[in-house]
């Protein structure tokens, strides 16, 4: 039963897997590859150096499109912990009900971008 809540928020956010955020995660996103191919930055960093560090290993691993993709299993993981939360206090019923409100919720499924970009 849990699938059928995945399968809507693998439909919802797979059009929008292939762009690149937009604001901040844009700036960060931008320096992340930058180090990625070898080029150190001038300037502050919003963020501490790890988290380029590890923006680095995930191309690596992965491929610079990789964050799409992990942002997409990460919410996928939520909506199942979700699930086996709400079973475990409730029932199955409400479990269900909980996922399928989390798949689709505008906040959780969301993602910033231009449309200049597009």
């Amino acid at each position: 039963m849990i699938l059928l809540p995945l399968f809507l928020f693998l439909l919802i956010k797979l059009p929008f897997m292939s762009l690149i955020p937009s604001g901040d995660g844009e700036v960060e996103f931008k320096w992340a590859q930058a180090v990625y191919n070898g080029h150190f930055l001038n300037g502050p960093l919003s963020h501490p150096p790890f988290k380029l560090l590890l923006f680095d290993l995930f191309f690596k691993l992965f491929g610079s499109w990789s964050i799409s993709a992990i942002g997409f299993l990460l919410g996928a993981l939520g909506i199942y912990a979700l699930y086996r939360i709400a079973e475990e206090l409730f029932d199955k019923k409400v479990a269900l009900l909980s996922a399928f409100l989390l798949a689709t919720s505008g906040l959780y499924t969301s993602r910033k971008i231009d449309i200049g970009k597009i």
